[in-house]
């Protein structure tokens, strides 16, 4: 609906829309997101298995 009445693209990135991701070192576009192929999930499982084995020491 929004693509074809020109308001977004599905291969916009998601900094256009948030700007808190600028500061991340890569860009993810709304396709991506749609497709769950843009990597966020395993990013945070990482970084929250981190975090937790870190707490655990």
């Amino acid at each position: 609906m929004l693509q074809d009445e020109g308001k977004l693209s599905i291969d916009d990135t998601i900094q256009k829309y948030l700007p808190i991701a600028n500061k991340w070192p890569f860009e993810i576009t709304l396709k991506q997101l749609m497709e769950q192929t843009s990597g966020l999930r395993e990013l945070w499982t990482l970084k929250i298995g981190a975090a937790i084995k870190m707490a655990m020491w």
